[in-house]
C-alpha cells in the first residue's frame, strides 16, 4: 500500500498504529505511518458512509495513500512530520468537524 517505508515493509497496519517514532528520518517515517493508518480508517469510513451532505473527513483513501507515498519518497523528516501533523489534526477533528452535525445513517443495501 505505502512505498518507501524502509525496514517497515513487512509490518501490518495494526502494528503501525503502535509505532512510537524517534529521531531522524526513520522516526519520522514511523510517526507518519501511525497517523496515516488512522487517516485511512477515517477516510474509508467516510467513503463507506456514502453521505455527501456531511464532510466528516477531508481526504479519500486514494488521497491518503498518494500523499503518504509522496512524503515518504521525499525522504525528508520535515515533510513527513508536516503531513503527520496535518493528519493528526484532522484525525482528531481539530480542523473541520462541527459537533452539532447529526450522524448520517448508511444506506441499507
Amino acid at each position: 500500500m505505502f512505498t518507501g517505508v524502509g525496514g517497515l515493509g513487512n509490518d501490518t497496519l495494526l502494528e503501525a498504529l503502535s509505532y512510537e517514532g524517534d529521531k531522524g528520518v526513520a522516526g519520522a517515517r514511523q510517526i507518519l505511518l501511525r497517523t496515516a493508518v488512522a487517516a485511512l480508517l477515517n477516510a474509508s469510513f467516510h467513503e463507506t458512509m456514502l453521505h455527501d451532505d456531511y464532510l466528516y473527513y477531508p481526504y479519500t483513501v486514494a488521497d491518503v495513500i498518494a500523499e503518504v507515498n509522496a512524503a515518504l519518497s521525499s525522504n525528508n523528516r520535515s515533510v513527513m512530520l508536516s503531513l503527520a501533523d496535518d493528519f493528526d489534526g484532522v484525525n482528531n477533528g481539530n480542523h473541520y468537524f462541527d459537533w452539532s452535525w447529526t450522524v448520517p445513517v448508511p444506506p441499507v443495501p
